[in-house]
Order: structure tokens, then C-alpha cells, then sequence
């Protein structure tokens, strides 16, 4: 694979606390110490979310991306994409909003997507 220079900033990021670096507010935290990413798409860029970060992240091998979809053809949606090896993530989950979708472990919660 091809190395990836860029920075994402997600719209969240979940580290567990003892793999924050000491120095994280002065550089960038590595992707791979997360345990999950997400996104929510807006207007005006939905597929950087859709395709590039989804890209990196699994390339990153970020084990969790989710991505709330606000501008999904057809319907908004929410999507869990899990499982990333090669680059690419071999699972997904996909809702469409007002449907719960289950977070899996260390999570172990399903997401109330109602309001969304």
C-alpha cells in the first residue's frame, strides 16, 4: 500500500486513556492508537467522508468508522464499518437514521440513532 500523507481531524475519536501520548497536545495523535473514528458528512465534502477517510482510516487500521450519513442517496444513514485488513474494512453495518445500530466491544452499546 501506498503510505498516506495527510492529517484527518475526525469529528470524534475514542482513545483509551493510558494509550494517549504524553505529548498529545503538541503533536498529532496516531490513528492507530483509536478504537474507533467517526464522521458526520456535511454538505459540502460527503464523499472525503464516504470514500477518503474511509480509506485512511482503515488503512490506519482504526478497528471502528462510523459514519453518519446525513446526505446518503436515497435516505440518511448511519454506517459501522469494522474488521480492517489491506486497507480496507471487511465488515459493515448500515441503518437507516431513527434504527438502532449495535457498537460492539469495548463499546457494547446499541446507538439510539431517533434524533438523529
Amino acid at each position: 500500500m501506498t503510505p498516506r500523507v495527510g492529517l484527518f481531524v475526525p469529528d470524534l475519536l475514542v482513545i483509551p486513556r493510558d494509550r494517549v501520548p504524553s505529548d498529545a497536545d503538541a503533536t498529532p495523535v496516531p490513528a492507530a492508537l483509536a478504537l474507533l473514528a467517526a464522521e458526520i458528512t456535511s454538505p459540502g465534502n460527503p464523499e472525503t467522508d464516504r470514500t477518503t477517510k474511509l480509506r485512511a482510516y482503515a488503512g490506519a487500521e482504526v478497528p471502528l468508522y462510523l459514519l453518519v450519513d446525513c446526505y446518503d442517496v436515497g435516505e440518511p444513514t448511519v454506517s459501522l464499518y469494522s474488521d480492517p485488513a489491506s486497507g480496507h474494512y471487511r465488515h459493515l453495518v448500515q441503518v437507516p437514521f431513527g434504527d438502532g445500530i449495535e457498537l460492539p466491544e469495548p463499546f457494547g452499546f446499541r446507538l439510539d440513532t431517533t434524533r438523529f
